[in-house]
């Protein structure tokens, strides 16, 4: 129940807050420039809600804790209210000539059907979805990775690990991928980012000590940042080549379609945890079952599984066709779509 009343207020909250952002910054310099700074923001916040638990709850995998989860709630629940009644006074506003295409947006089904209509978006969300799983993998498996096959049993050092990848990531975003972006374009840059974070994510099936595990997730921020950055530019453009089609901005329509479908991300990632964790006789927490087995299953599922992922998502993606010419032109129409927009105001 706590986990449904959660994702309803999350996505009312976070669809409106990411539809804004294609309309908003309208030219690929300004979305590239907005979304560096906007992600470093994210990440910060990431660092925040990893790090932070540690700091409050002594054993992440003793079920004793549960009033120190109940405090951490607390108080990210306070952190939350503050930072959007921020967002709220202080936020973007949707532009001028925008303003009435919500009264022809279409309902939920019919929403869906447009949006899968789309040869763009189909091959997007294949990638999306596969990155997401790898998303969700992480920080639900880095507690247990650090405790069982690091043998870290400080809970504070299992959230620096995770700390490290998003403070690695501002770095990353800002040096590296903004340019990479702005040089070989989303498409191509994505199944750059996708095959670093392969390759970063390689070590974690061998690696048996804190020291080591500091320098692999730091790295891994590398390739996980890219497709933090590079996921929103990607749906901005297929937001675009669909208002040639239709007419209309339909950020809310994408961004509620791909919500919707990311939710199927969470059950994978559940699925391949509870598969791996009955194959090692751990279908329920036992900390007296063979260590070696259950390192193996950790080191599958923070390695094996995503890395599978990432290799669908990479395919995925290299059949994407909104780049190149197609872009190009997509753009140009699409410049001529807002003066007459711009007239009618």
């Amino acid at each position: 129940m706590i986990i449904l009343v959660f994702e309803l207020f999350y996505t009312a909250f976070s669809l409106n807050l990411t539809s804004l952002f294609p309309e908003v910054f309208m030219t690929e310099q300004e979305r590239t420039k907005a979304n560096n700074v906007r992600q470093i923001f994210s990440i910060i916040g990431l660092i925040f809600a990893f790090i932070l638990p540690g700091l409050i709850i002594s054993d992440f995998s003793d079920p004793g804790a549960l009033p120190e989860y109940q405090l951490f709630g607390i108080i990210a629940g306070i952190i939350v209210i503050v930072g959007v009644l921020i967002f709220l006074l202080f936020g973007p506003k949707e532009k001028q000539e925008f303003r009435e295409d919500y009264k022809n947006a279409f309902g939920f089904f019919k929403t869906i059907k447009f949006c899968f209509k789309s040869k763009s978006f189909r091959w997007y969300i294949v990638s999306e979805t596969s990155n997401w799983f790898v998303f969700g993998m992480l920080p639900t498996l880095v507690p247990l990775y650090a405790k069982f096959v690091l043998n870290e049993s400080v809970a504070f050092m299992a959230s620096l690990l995770l700390g490290l990848t998003f403070i690695s990531a501002t770095l990353f975003i800002t040096f590296l991928w903004r340019p990479v972006v702005r040089k070989f374009g989303n498409r191509k840059a994505w199944m750059i980012s996708m095959t670093i974070w392969i390759l970063s994510l390689f070590p974690l099936m061998f690696i048996g000590d804190l020291i080591s595990g500091m320098i692999i997730f730091f790295l891994i921020g590398m390739g996980l940042s890219g497709s933090l950055y590079i996921i929103d530019l990607v749906v901005a453009d297929i937001v675009d080549e669909d208002e040639i089609t239709t007419g209309m901005r339909r950020e809310a329509g994408f961004y509620g379609v791909n919500a919707f479908v990311l939710r199927f991300s969470n059950i994978l990632v559940i699925l391949a945890i509870s598969t791996v964790f009955s194959t090692v006789g751990w279908a329920t927490f036992d900390p007296s079952v063979d260590p070696s087995q259950v390192a193996f299953g950790l080191r599958a599922l923070i390695f094996i599984f995503p890395a599978i992922a990432l290799l669908i998502a990479i395919l995925a993606i290299y059949k994407y066709p909104l780049h190149g010419e197609k872009l190009k032109e997509v753009k140009e129409k699409l410049e001529e779509i807002h003066e007459q927009k711009k007239a009618r105001v």
